[in-house]
């Protein structure tokens, strides 16, 4: 999804130069209530794009559907200095051509759906709800707290706004779900359709940023199928939220709650994936993990390690506690600080995963120095290898679908490259583990590295290595977006 800052439009010219449209398409079908749509752009794309998809909209709902598309913002770029025109305007075309009663709804595609969503915050009483396409409310707004039923949609396959941020609000609406009698999965639904991307929800060339950022779609899913897709859950949600028209609220009760389950499904490796390093105990699974395979599994079955996730001011002061229970048992204590990247915009075009794990662990040569009579393997192993092997958990958590189309379209696998070796702990601290995303869905992964031998007398972290580890969920998210993309560089 795109971030233009609103500040941006007070230095163009003044937006009362271009003349707003709102270009109405009546209803196709008899009733006795009416229900309107207001649909606002993403950037880059004219109103009339969401032409064909308001046909949809109508076909799909059983009442008296307005369509209204906001056309000829400047740049062809939705603003919030004019969207409140284009609504006012809406209203007013809506009812002098026959429009009765206040069913009005909302909606906006990408960065119109942010400022439809900031819009609905404080024009709530203009509007029976909202609708992000593609879209969501940003971090600082709860689902549970906004005045309106809104409904979040979008693709699995939608490469600028990635599923891997429509996770975290679909967790968010799962948790209200659990502790909240209201059934909020009803009023504020989140929905992940299989096989659609950005560019579905409306027609026509796409603009070159959605181009360029974009997922091929599954070969099935043409834009008429996408299209009534979008129409059959957005009818649903105005049927739920309008009790209009009576005889299909059951139906369309059913819909959403279908549409529920089939977007748990869909988020759940990811979630799942996500929680191993993200989590309420504070403690990596990948540090864990990476700390018992090092070792190797000879040394490894006579050591239990627990993790602690630290800040990244405390990385550079800690090392592995060992705890020797017996001769051949011990205990290690790893430190971890789990990095996520750093997005005041909430901007969805990015990766929205940790970009690395900072992991403090005991070395093989430091555990066999303190369990000498412990069997152990020859292996010796980097912060490669561990890579490699995280890699592998996220590839083997990963849906069927996303294998199938990985391999439907021939992506890469990534590349790990040898360590880099840091001098000392502060350039390991400073030494970013890099992540370079190339052509045609290439990604190449190279590791730092901070070894302290057993038998160094300098200091206190004898025996110990600190590695930067590609989180799974890192990995898994170039698995479900970034290796399908075509032709980027």
């Amino acid at each position: 999804m795109f971030s233009i800052p609103v500040l941006t439009f007070a230095f163009i010219l003044p937006v009362s130069v271009f003349a707003l449209e709102a270009k109405v398409l009546k209803p196709t079908k008899n009733g006795t209530f009416d229900v309107g749509i207001i649909i606002t752009p993403g950037a880059d794309i004219a109103g009339e794009a969401y032409e064909q998809l308001g046909i949809k909209l109508q076909e799909a709902f059983n009442g008296r559907m307005w369509i209204s598309l906001l056309c000829d913002f400047p740049f062809n770029t939705p603003n919030p200095l004019q969207l409140g025109t284009g609504v006012s305007e809406s209203i007013s075309k809506f009812k002098d051509a026959g429009f009765q009663g206040k069913n009005i709804f909302l909606a906006g595609h990408s960065l119109g759906g942010v400022f439809v969503g900031s819009y609905g915050l404080n024009h709530w009483s203009q509007l029976k709800g909202v609708m992000l396409f593609a879209s969501y409310l940003t971090r600082s707004h709860r689902l549970r707290d906004y005045p309106l039923p809104v409904l979040t949609i979008s693709g699995d396959l939608d490469g600028l706004t990635r599923i891997t941020r429509i996770v975290d609000t679909f967790e968010e609406l799962e948790n209200e779900t659990l502790h909240n009698p209201t059934p909020l999965n009803l009023i504020t639904p989140v929905i992940v359709m299989r096989g659609i991307n950005h560019g579905h929800f409306a027609s026509g060339n796409m603009p070159p940023n959605v181009l360029k950022h974009d997922l091929p779609v599954d070969k099935d899913i043409t834009f008429d199928i996408a299209h009534s897709t979008i129409a059959s859950h957005v009818s649903n949600f105005i049927t739920v939220n309008t009790g209009l028209p009576k005889e299909d609220y059951a139906k369309a009760t059913a819909g959403l709650k279908g549409a529920y389950t089939s977007t748990q499904n869909i988020i759940k490796p990811l979630s799942k994936i996500k929680a191993l390093d993200t989590n309420k105990a504070k403690s990596s699974f990948s540090t864990v993990t990476a700390q018992k395979y090092i070792l190797g599994d000879k040394l490894a079955a006579h050591v239990d390690v627990g993790d602690k996730e630290i800040s990244l001011q405390e990385i550079d002061f800690y090392e592995p506690d060992v705890q020797l229970k017996n001769k051949s048992f011990a205990h290690v204590q790893t430190y971890s600080n789990v990095v996520v990247p750093f997005d005041p915009e909430d901007v969805s075009l990015n990766p929205q995963t940790p970009s690395e794990i900072q992991s403090v662990m005991k070395s093989k040569e430091g555990m066999i120095e303190l369990l000498p009579g412990v069997p152990h393997d020859s292996r010796n192993l980097t912060c490669r290898d561990l890579n490699k092997f995280l890699y592998h958990v996220a590839l083997n958590a990963s849906s069927s679908l996303a294998h199938n189309r990985s391999v439907e379209r021939n992506s890469p696998e990534i590349t790990f490259h040898d360590d880099g070796i840091s001098g000392n702990v502060l350039n390991w601290t400073l030494d970013s583990l890099d992540l370079k995303y190339g052509a045609n869905g290439a990604l190449d992964v190279t590791s730092y590295a901070f070894i302290v031998a057993a038998d160094d007398k300098g200091g206190k972290m004898a025996g110990t290595i600190h590695c930067k580890l590609l989180s799974p969920y890192r990995a898994m998210e170039w698995i479900y977006i970034d290796s399908l993309k075509r032709n980027v560089s």
